[in-house]
């Protein structure tokens, strides 16, 4: 049993494992493995390695729920270092941002503002994908806002947004831009709100969840982009002091759904 070996035995808390690389996933190694329970039961795993890492220091755990594979690949991701947030913390499962005032991704159809100096952590990703995450952002400012964000470049992306809208109440705000931002505000909410991104060639499916299970769709929509973009979170504040946004559980997923209108 090599040392690599070993680390996933300890880090997976399994009594036994072998495993065989059997797949390229454009820059990273799809392994499959196999764990015997504590009832004697094999059970079926599968890590995501980026082929130049090291496999002690990143390793994607998928794992086995009811017999179907669950793909949760947590990749690289990366803080835009202009502009950066005022506060970035991150620790096990949780993130927090803080946004500094001016900060916006929105191109207005109406007046021909144009803005696109927004704090960002995010990776590259080529392909179909899931992205979601639990966003709390604390609203000072009218249009603060906590997102998660589809980027091919400064005049096509999509922002999917906890809005501190100007409808009167934070909501659900979707920006779909193609040269200039098709904005929709969105359902009322309240406290903390599970939200997902859906990448199926050039469809995408935007929904929420209070609870992760039920999900709502709150748009639907076809956007040529590139077949790799930028896709992570941001919080903004455009036109109050600042905004700190906390996200929680992020995934990037490979796309496990044909019909992303509604994934189930």
């Amino acid at each position: 049993m090599t040392g690599a070996d070993r680390w996933i035995q300890k880090k997976l808390g399994i009594n036994s494992l072998n495993f065989l690389l059997f797949k390229e996933y454009g820059t990273y190694y799809g392994i499959d493995a196999h764990k015997l329970t504590k009832e004697g039961k094999t059970d079926s795993i599968i890590l995501y390695i980026p082929r130049k890492c090291n496999l002690l220091t990143v390793a994607y755990l998928l794992k086995s729920r009811n017999g179907e594979r669950e793909r949760i690949m947590h990749k690289e991701f990366c803080l835009l270092d202009s502009p950066a947030p005022v506060i970035f913390e991150k620790t096990d499962d949780r993130i927090l941002m803080k946004a500094d005032k001016g900060t916006n991704l929105f191109n207005d159809c109406c007046n021909g503002y144009k803005c696109s100096s927004f704090p960002y952590y995010y990776t590259e990703q080529t392909g179909d994908f899931l992205i979601r995450c639990r966003i709390t952002p604390e609203f000072i400012g009218l249009y603060d806002l906590g997102c998660i964000v589809a980027f091919d470049n400064e005049d096509k992306y999509i922002k999917f947004a906890y809005e501190n809208s100007d409808a009167g109440h934070p909501a659900m705000v979707s920006v779909v831009t193609n040269g200039v931002s098709d904005d929709c505000n969105g359902e009322p909410m309240t406290g903390g709100v599970w939200m997902q991104m859906i990448r199926r060639g050039n469809e995408f499916a935007l929904h929420y969840s209070k609870d992760k299970v039920k999900w709502v769709l709150v748009r639907i929509f076809r956007l040529p982009m590139s077949e790799t973009i930028k896709v992570g979170i941001s919080a903004q504040s455009p036109i109050g002091p600042c905004c700190e946004v906390i996200f929680e559980g992020l995934e990037l997923l490979p796309n496990p759904y044909k019909y992303i209108r509604k994934p189930e």
